[in-house]
């Protein structure tokens, strides 16, 4: 399958910021700015069973030989990954608003496969360590992706060219999605969001997270791992589209949504 992406930023957590948006596993809740659980509706969370399923699917789609004999062919779909990698840097707007305008969308948020605070490490300083893999279920994150691809969520839009309406397409945002090695062959298209460390710093200031930041966490641990992973994007192999995160959220999706249209429309043929 080919695959797009949009990349993530950093320690997102359950932010009481709301903004559900298309699918999450098993219908997991968050909690909006209100503190009122928020369910979030699409891609349902797979049984021990069906991940299995999934699993075996994906490795098939990479080329890997199996009992049965050579994989099946598989219906074109688009995989389209979201990620800023800095925090706060407006990846889960961007993907909301491509879901609205894009059909047949899927949205799939990494924030959703964090582990409990009581599984989260802390560093020499006390800082839980929230924005490395370890953090974070990915194998869980890669079944929900293989449910998807057994069986894609369409979209109820219908609004679209003929040509690109029938192809189903998977928006994945996070913040590590660049460092998990088992999702480097689902893209074709990745985006990564960036902005200044002052304004980084200060809608960081205007969310509420749970757990709350701890005093000096922002300098202390936040932006340091931002530029320390920032630094190992350095040596990643696909082109990679930057965007300004300072960019109105208009000016932002109308970038995005026409390179993806073009990029539907090639993969249409």
């Amino acid at each position: 399958p080919s695959a797009y992406w949009l990349p993530g930023c950093p320690l997102r957590r359950s932010r009481s910021a709301g903004g559900a948006h298309g699918c999450a596993p098993g219908g997991r809740t968050r909690r909006s700015r209100t503190g009122k659980p928020q369910a979030r509706a699409g891609l349902a969370r797979p049984d021990r069973e069906r991940a299995g399923q999934g699993r075996t699917a994906c490795a098939r789609r990479r080329g890997a030989t199996h009992a049965g004999g050579p994989p099946p062919a598989t219906p074109a779909r688009a995989c389209c990954r979201v990620r800023s990698s800095v925090t706060n840097g407006g990846k889960t707007t961007l993907a909301k608003n491509l879901q609205k305008h894009l059909p047949n969308c899927s949205v799939l948020s990494q924030d959703d496969f964090f582990k409990p605070e009581s599984e989260i490490e802390t560093d020499e300083n006390g800082f839980l360590q929230y924005d490395v893999l370890e953090a974070l279920n990915m194998e869980e994150m890669m079944s929900a992706i293989s449910c998807w691809m057994e069986n894609p969520t369409h979209s109820l839009a219908s609004t679209h060219e003929e040509s690109i309406k029938e192809i189903p397409i998977l928006i994945i945002e996070g913040f590590l999605l660049f460092h998990y090695k088992p999702l480097d062959t689902i893209w074709n298209r990745c985006y990564f969001l960036t902005i200044p460390y002052e304004e980084c710093k200060r809608r960081r200031s205007t969310r509420v997270y749970k757990p709350p930041d701890a005093p000096g966490y922002f300098d202390g641990h936040v932006w340091p791992m931002y530029l320390k992973h920032r630094k190992e994007m350095e040596n990643v192999s696909w082109e990679i589209v930057y965007l300004d995160g300072t960019k109105s959220e208009e000016d932002l999706f109308s970038q995005v949504y026409e390179d993806l249209i073009q990029e539907l429309a090639k993969q249409k043929g």
